[in-house]
């Protein structure tokens, strides 16, 4: 039903917005600076200076991009720039993108997406002019054992934002088949909440490192924007 294809974001046109997934509007990964609430951080890691934690938040991405050389590269980068001073406010990457298009769960979702696309379509006969699908809290989520130690885990996991916009359109009223190439933007935070430094902390101690970074030494985190199209296709005969 779908068929992706990776692209060149800086020549890409953007059209109208067909579909949307709720903000998860989670802005405490966000929030950074010097006086962050360090109770229950781990009491040795709390005692280190910031090259410390930095050497632990990159041994963290090490290991969990043990099994992929090209996002080991992209979690280094993205180390750099959080220990740069004060981050960009949005951060893109091209290996970043590629790696996400050849996702499971990124297929998994279009497939959805355009399923769901497809139902809409027959109640407009074919007509896609203002249609917005709003999948709500549905979006692409990068957790799988796979993802754990080939990166996408700690670069990406869980995220924030998904934006379908509409490039070309094609429906033949005859056959009921169309055909709709679009762009896909999913954001991301870099950046790491309480909640997730005490739940992971006992795993590692990056995770204790990597909050302490942003919540004590004030290291600023970033948006991710991540960016890709698809060929998406049904028939409304089906």
């Amino acid at each position: 039903m779908l068929v992706l294809k990776n692209f060149d974001q800086a020549n890409t046109t953007i059209g109208d917005i067909i579909g949307i997934n709720n903000d998860r509007s989670k802005t405490e990964d966000l929030e950074y600076g010097t006086a962050g609430n360090t109770k229950g951080i781990d009491r040795e890691t709390l005692g280190r200076p910031e090259s410390q934690c930095f050497t632990l938040m990159g041994a963290l991405f090490e290991l969990t991009t043990l099994f992929d050389n090209q996002l080991d590269e992209v979690g280094e980068y993205f180390i750099q720039i959080f220990d740069d001073g004060v981050s960009p406010e949005v951060v893109s990457n091209n290996t970043l993108n590629n790696k996400v298009w050849e996702s499971n769960s990124t297929y998994n979702y279009l497939e959805d997406f355009a399923y769901e696309m497809n139902n809409t379509l027959k109640s407009t006969n074919g007509v896609l002019d203002g249609i917005v699908i709003d999948r709500k809290l549905d979006r692409p989520i990068f957790n799988s054992t796979f993802d754990l130690f080939h990166g996408l885990k700690i670069l990406v996991n869980d995220t924030n934002n998904t934006k379908v916009t509409i490039n070309q359109y094609y429906y033949n009223p005859s056959t009921k088949d169309w055909v709709a190439d679009c762009n896909i933007t999913i954001t991301d935070h870099f950046g790491l909440d309480k909640s997730d430094a005490l739940t992971y902390q006992c795993c590692h101690d990056g995770f204790a490192a990597w909050w302490l970074l942003q919540n004590k030494y004030a290291n600023s985190p970033f948006i991710t924007k991540i960016s890709f199209s698809a060929t998406l296709r049904g028939s409304l005969d089906l």
